[in-house]
Parts: structure tokens; C-alpha cells; sequence
């Protein structure tokens, strides 16, 4: 049997909420609301959208920050067929 190991968002470890949690003050609006939803998980494109129109933006601006604290914003799972996309925070990796 083999086990996977665990991604970041299977158990978001408590260092990984607090360092990324503590940039929230730092942004405002979209900004904001993507990060915290981010926070509680992987979120796909579909839902981004209702939060921001140009989400890729804001995406960028969250990754901008979370790159002080050695976090990442990651797509994943680009389902090419039907256009949907996943999002997750990951340790950054210079």
C-alpha cells in the first residue's frame, strides 16, 4: 500500500495559517476576500470569478504577498475541456 503524502491544504499546518493569515490586514477587497478564501482550502477558477472579474490579477497581487512569508498561490488541475482550474497555497520554492 502506498500513502501520499499529505499536500498543504490536506492539514494546513498552524505556521502555514498564522504567516499567511497575517498578511489579511495587508489587503483589501478582492484582494482580501481571495486570500481568505484561499485559506480554507483549494478554490477553483469558477468561483474566483464571482469574487473578481480579473481574478488572474488579484491572484497576483495575494502571491506578491505571500511570497514574503515563503508561500505561493499554485494552479493546478487545468481541466482543459471544460476550462476549470484549481488554486491552492503552496510553500514557495525559490
Amino acid at each position: 500500500m502506498v500513502t501520499q503524502e499529505p499536500t498543504l491544504f490536506d492539514r494546513l499546518p498552524y505556521e502555514a495559517q498564522r504567516d499567511c493569515a497575517a498578511e489579511i490586514p495587508r489587503l483589501a477587497g478582492q484582494n482580501r476576500r481571495i486570500l481568505e478564501r484561499l485559506l480554507l482550502g483549494p478554490v477553483s477558477n469558477a468561483e474566483l470569478v464571482e469574487m473578481a472579474n480579473k481574478y488572474t490579477g488579484r491572484i497576483s497581487d495575494v502571491r506578491r504577498m505571500l511570497r514574503r512569508r515563503g508561500y505561493d498561490v499554485e494552479a493546478y488541475e487545468h481541466n482543459r475541456t471544460t476550462g476549470v482550474c484549481w488554486y491552492r497555497i503552496v510553500r514557495w520554492v525559490k
